[in-house]
């Protein structure tokens, strides 16, 4: 099960709770939606825009403190590199990963 962990983000914020806020919003609506569009990448075999979405993805899914998903998008940008399409278990962890951590997101929000 993924834990939100905002060590990261609560450092850069410096006790500014609005601004954890803000950029975890900004998380839920673009970067963890952007997740979509990568599985219609995957279902098209569209390599390229996998590699691209995944670069996108880096910086703001490194914000939410979970290395085990930040290695794996880190592996679909290499992987994307190298003309190669990511496999399906990658994929399902991937999407069960950011489903739950969408979910953390918004009970750390609606708290």
């Amino acid at each position: 099960m993924a834990t939100l962990n905002l060590t990261y983000l609560n450092g850069i914020a410096a006790g500014d709770t609005a601004f954890v806020q803000e950029i975890l919003s900004m998380i839920r609506s673009t970067s963890l939606t952007e997740f979509v569009v990568l599985k219609q990448a995957y279902v098209k075999a569209d390599i390229i825009k996998i590699g691209a979405i995944a670069h996108k993805l880096k910086a703001p899914l490194q914000m939410l403190g979970d290395a085990e998903l930040n290695e794996w998008i880190v592996a679909l940008e290499s992987q994307s590199k190298l003309n190669l399409l990511p496999d399906a278990v990658v994929m399902h962890l991937l999407e069960n990963r950011i489903n739950e951590l969408a979910l953390e997101i918004e009970e750390f929000l609606n708290a």
